[in-house]
């Protein structure tokens, strides 16, 4: 996550104090958030804070477990996770976890947003969040991401295309691109006449 520099402090303090509050629990009992869905996974998780934290990364919201006494040991539970004092070369900022980990960096511009998230060997999902519409649309223009929302989160509409970019995907799935997957094509050349 790329954060201006002029609103990281006050950015970090509530997202901590959001991550914080969810509740990780079984998904039935209204929880926000449940276990990761694999032992594998799991050990991926606790790996990536064991690396971003002797690479030098500070740890402020969770890091493991979550502390409360309700949830197994047995489960694949994992607290949601924060990170501040983190550079692009880290691990943690290049690499997916596909678990609830966070790396928030601040940056002086735009163009470093751009420049620093072009530089990924992925390229799923971007997310802008500005009042500045102007440079939203030179961000959508710039950045080599499948799909970009901005100013909202999750969503995707069934009818779109969904692909990422580099090591995130080849193809198109959802709407017509997704049919043409599971459709096998002919293309038939007539000569008609002598």
């Amino acid at each position: 996550m790329f954060v201006h520099e002029t609103l990281f402090d006050q950015f970090v303090e509530r997202y901590v104090q959001s991550v914080s509050a969810l509740e990780v629990g079984i998904p039935t009992s209204g929880a926000d958030m449940g276990p990761l869905a694999s032992a594998q996974q799991l050990a991926k998780a606790a790996e990536a804070v064991s690396t971003a934290t002797r690479e030098g990364a500070t740890l402020v919201a969770g890091g493991g477990r979550p502390q409360s006494g309700e949830l197994s040991d047995e489960g694949y539970w994992f607290a949601p996770t924060v990170f501040v004092d983190v550079d692009p070369s880290m691990t943690v900022m290049r690499e997916e976890t596909f678990g609830p980990i966070t790396p928030i960096l601040a940056i002086e511009s735009l163009d470093e947003a751009v420049s620093l998230a072009n530089d990924s060997r992925y390229g799923l999902s971007a997310y802008l969040f500005s009042r500045d519409y102007q440079a939203v649309l030179r961000a959508v223009d710039e950045l080599q991401f499948g799909e970009i929302y901005v100013n909202r989160t999750l969503g995707e509409s069934v009818h779109a295309h969904h692909s990422g970019y580099r090591e995130s995907g080849i193809g198109g799935e959802d709407g017509k691109w997704g049919l043409m997957r599971y459709t096998q094509v002919k293309t038939v050349y007539h000569h008609y006449g002598e």
